[in-house]
């Protein structure tokens, strides 16, 4: 990866892009401060989000620019399959950057959904890394970062009763919980082998990863600003491609007995 952005330098940019909006606030703001002190404050707010939402914007564009990649300002929310998606209401993705990666579909963006209304509302923001398996459809895998779940509460909002849980090693369990559809058990550890694990413990153990489908989703519970985060996400997404890629089409097999054998069964 080439880029060289960071979203500090977007924002200077931004700023500077948007000074006579800055300036007009500011002075505004000031004149309304004889009338209330709580009024510039809020104003003050929605100038940051505002020009941060610009600058965040134009750091995505640069990046699939300076990568040969295609940008888009927003797409459906029927296009993803997680469970993750499923929650809560006001569902938006934006800032999509796609490409391809050994010839597998792929998409980096941002995506938020909201849960309760009014005061009691509260907004929830990643950053998803999006990998397309074509052929192979799998089981539901959760490895959930113990990093996201203190923020996000009970494992429940992911999960469904099918779900069991299975038993990590030390040290990795300090970091992980792994969930899978019951059954899969073996296939699932199949993929978060021990060197995956340990990758993912010393690199990237506040990403949770989730198999849905015929897709795997690395999320990031935050919007992702700078160059060394982004490459660290597309990092564990290779990580986890070669992980599944060498292994793929002896796990299609499993997969497709498993899947008839569980059908079955219901």
């Amino acid at each position: 990866m080439k880029a060289q952005s960071s979203g500090k330098i977007a924002l200077e940019m931004m700023f500077k892009e948007y000074r006579w909006i800055t300036i007009g606030v500011l002075t505004v703001s000031s004149l309304l401060m004889i009338l209330s002190p709580f009024i510039p404050v809020v104003a003050v707010l929605i100038l940051y989000a505002y020009v941060f939402s610009k600058a965040h914007r134009r750091f995505m564009e640069n990046f699939a620019k300076e990568n040969n990649l295609t940008y888009a300002s927003k797409a459906d929310i029927g296009s993803v399959t997680g469970r993750l998606f499923s929650k809560g209401h006001s569902k938006h993705i934006s800032n999509i950057v796609s490409g391809l990666y050994k010839e597998h579909p792929f998409r980096l963006f941002n995506y938020r959904y909201t849960v309760g209304s009014g005061k009691n509302s509260h907004t929830y923001k990643f950053t998803v890394y999006e990998i397309v398996f074509e052929k192979t459809k799998f089981p539901h895998i959760l490895l959930h970062s113990k990093t996201m779940w203190s923020r996000y509460g009970s494992i429940d909002m992911w999960g469904s009763d099918k779900d069991i849980r299975v038993s990590l090693e030390e040290p990795f369990n300090e970091y992980f919980n792994l969930y899978v559809t019951q059954d899969y058990e073996i296939e699932a550890l199949q993929i978060f082998t021990s060197s995956v694990l340990d990758f993912l413990k010393n690199e990237a153990h506040k990403f949770s990863i989730e198999f849905a489908d015929n897709r795997v989703y690395i999320y990031d519970n935050l919007l992702i600003h700078t160059k060394s985060e982004l490459d660290q996400m597309h990092s564990v997404a290779r990580k986890i491609f070669d992980a599944v890629g060498g292994i793929s089409d002896r796990l299609y097999d499993d997969f497709e007995v498993l899947h008839s054998v569980y059908k079955a069964e219901k």
